[in-house]
């Protein structure tokens, strides 16, 4: 672990919201004002910067939050009050070059908006705002949602009825009026099949539709610089039929090429899942592989294991029968073009893995302290750029989040071929650790505990990655659930 500096000042910075430190690796820290249960939705609000600074946007009260920047002693640079107009939804957050942009997707009965705010990230100052203003909320069966490209210069707007045909709409940030309107019959898109959407930052469309009744996988791609539609298919077979597809996982692994992935369940159980490996300039499938999740391929998994913690109880640390509720949360690209697949164990799904905004996060809710939700083991899936599986491994963790599942789950940082996993484990009172797994080979390269002589439950949306060995956490007292302290943590 990295020695702790404190600055001469930081003692006389105590009474004015600096530095304090009351762990060996703990370099900054302040505590959240407010105390009232937190908004339920698993969204991210912290977003890292340069030189171990961060931006936050705090709850404050109900249609009012904090935006502010930290260096990183917790000295405020700036801050300001955002206030949200009650019919909006609850505000997400992200960076787009020099401007921190806070979106809101809102249903307003028969019109969806989206509302994005500017605001400068060296000084605070607002710009003028956006509104796009799109259709009917519920066409098709479909809400229509919203997704990101990578460095959020663009969005696409999918699932919108148009006559016969379901558009997607491509925006630049900051303009109201489409670049691209693309269109696909709406009967290919019927309910009972699952649609995945990629966009990349030059504004190629990447669309995935899976049919588990006819066991096929249907690809369509739009380039930016060229309209013309191309269609790859390719069909997939499970031993037992899947009658759910989850969450599609779709990577861009070079200009021309993606990795589309996705479970396969029957009700609430994994019993597989298909990765394809989709070249749309030759319109040809590379690769597919489909995983049946039988008996002998979890104790497959489960033979080169990690633990967060060996405190966990015994019941938690056996070999599951089946697969109930585990789902794929997220997929990666190594430096070598790999692709790894995380499954997760979670009682009730996150967003917080999401890159796509949806119209239904309200001010009002209601907070159920007494419910705990379980989050547990993750496997973890390794394939090369040509199909070949290199290596898969399970991680077990217990997890339990009181209300929401704001401290289940794990924030993932890819640097390079390590996956660096930053997540919460409830057994022993709790504590928060970060797994460093060489994605070559599997291998763990590293396990810190950041707080080995403190217990703390954890929130997600106040936590991030700054760099590869500094993370900011916000942990919370077991003995006083309103205690809320943020952390700047170096290993």
């Amino acid at each position: 672990m990295k020695n702790i500096f404190i600055p001469v000042l930081s003692l006389f910075l105590l009474f004015v919201g600096g530095a304090q430190i009351h762990a060996q690796n703990v370099f900054s820290e302040m505590d959240l004002d407010y105390k009232k249960p937190l908004l339920p939705y698993d969204v991210s609000y912290t977003i890292p910067l340069a030189d171990k600074e961060f931006v936050m946007l705090s709850e404050r009260k109900k249609n009012n939050m904090i935006l502010a920047r930290y260096d990183e002693y917790f000295f405020k640079k700036w801050g300001l009050s955002v206030q949200f107009p009650k019919e909006e939804s609850v505000p997400q957050i992200f960076l787009k070059g020099d401007s921190i942009v806070i979106s809101s997707y809102t249903d307003l009965t028969k019109q969806l908006r989206l509302t994005c705010r500017y605001f400068d990230v060296d000084f605070g100052s607002e710009a003028p705002a956006t509104n796009y203003v799109f259709g009917s909320a519920n066409q098709n069966g479909r809400a229509p949602k919203i997704l990101f490209s990578e460095n959020k210069s663009k969005f696409v707007l999918y699932n919108l009825v148009d006559g016969n045909n379901i558009s997607f709409q491509i925006y630049d940030i900051g303009k109201e009026t489409p670049t691209a309107i693309y269109a696909l019959d709406k009967d290919i898109l019927y309910v009972s099949k699952t649609i995945g959407v990629h966009l990349s930052d030059a504004g190629d469309l990447f669309v995935a539709v899976v049919d588990p009744g006819n066991f096929n996988l249907e690809t369509y791609f739009w380039a930016a610089n060229n309209p013309a539609m191309k269609s790859v298919s390719n069909n997939f077979f499970f031993e037992r039929p899947a009658n759910v597809i989850g969450k599609i996982n779709i990577v861009r692994q070079s200009v021309s090429s993606y990795f589309v992935s996705f479970p396969a369940k029957i009700d609430e159980e994994l019993i597989g899942f298909s990765v394809t490996g989709v070249n749309v300039a030759l319109q040809t499938v590379m690769f597919s592989h489909h995983q049946n999740f039988s008996s002998d391929e979890i104790q497959s998994v489960y033979e080169n294991y990690l633990v967060t913690s060996p405190d966990q109880k015994n019941r938690f640390l056996n070999i599951p029968k089946n697969l109930d509720d585990y789902g794929l949360a997220r997929s990666f690209v190594n430096s070598e073009k790999d692709i790894i697949l995380v499954f997760e164990n979670l009682e009730k799904p996150s967003e917080f893995h999401e890159n796509v905004m949806e119209s239904n996060m309200g001010w009002n809710h209601t907070f159920k302290k007494e419910k705990f939700y379980f989050g547990g083991d993750l496997l973890v899936y390794c394939f090369s750029e040509s199909g070949e599986m290199k290596w898969k491994k399970a991680i077990q963790k217990t997890q339990f989040s009181q209300g929401n599942v704001s401290g289940n789950s794990f924030i993932p940082k890819v640097d390079g071929n390590q996956l660096m996993l930053l997540c919460y484990e409830s057994a022993k009172g709790g504590s928060v650790y970060v797994l460093n797994i060489n994605t070559l080979d599997g291998t763990l390269t590293n396990k810190t505990d950041l707080f080995p002589n403190n217990k703390y439950e954890f929130i997600k949306k106040y936590s991030c990655w700054l760099n590869p060995n500094s993370v900011v956490v916000c942990g919370v007292s077991p003995r006083n659930i309103s205690k809320r302290t943020v952390m700047l943590v170096e290993f």
